[in-house]
């Protein structure tokens, strides 16, 4: 188990975090963390939780309006950036995949 001390910091409160929970979190100074409620109190994560749910409404945006967006990146005779729908299914989106 790992003690995090709340500090006075201005008028807000700073956690100081031991080096090694940082090492295992993988954050350095200045990261972003987001603690979320679990059952037994929070779980500390630099994993944004709202990220998969923006993602899924943006690959949503971008299903509904494929036709006009490809006609845009034509126009403007840039490249869109969007997988070829022309290739095989299991190419789509690859792009928007990252590793664990």
């Amino acid at each position: 188990m790992v003690r995090l001390t709340a500090r006075k910091v201005g008028h807000s409160l700073g956690v100081t975090i031991p080096a090694r929970a940082a090492r295992a979190l993988h954050v350095r100074e200045g990261d972003a963390l987001y603690p979320t409620q679990a059952p037994d109190g929070f779980r500390l994560t630099p994993d944004d939780p709202d990220f998969e749910k923006s993602m899924e409404i943006a690959e949503g945006s971008m299903k509904r309006y494929e036709n006009a967006l490809r006609d845009l990146a034509k126009r403007s005779g840039s490249r869109s950036g969007f997988p070829d729908r022309s290739s095989s299914p299991s190419t789509r989106h690859s792009s928007l995949r990252t590793a664990d």
